[in-house]
């Protein structure tokens, strides 16, 4: 899949786009298959490091956690979702 991801603390400038492995969805977890995605200002910050004194942001780091898709598959219980 493809992804933004920050290597290091600095500007979206610097933040790439790039192919990464699909994740697995843990215990309790869905997987989704994202149609349409956006970064927000926090999403922007986070890796610019303006909030470097109170959160440890590991690299490479993938922003962003606002999204719409389809749930595809889980790892634990079936659970019924909202509108499908």
């Amino acid at each position: 899949m493809k992804a933004v991801v920050a290597h290091a603390y600095g500007p979206p400038e610097e933040f790439t786009v790039q192919e990464v492995p699909v994740p697995r969805p843990g215990p309790g977890q869905i997987q989704v298959r994202i149609a349409a995605a956006s970064l927000n200002p926090t999403d922007i910050r986070l890796p610019g490091g303006e909030y470097r004194a109170a959160v440890d942001l590991p690299f490479p780091h993938i922003p962003g956690n606002d999204f719409a898709g389809d749930g595809e598959r889980g790892r634990s219980r079936r659970h019924r979702l909202p509108g499908g």
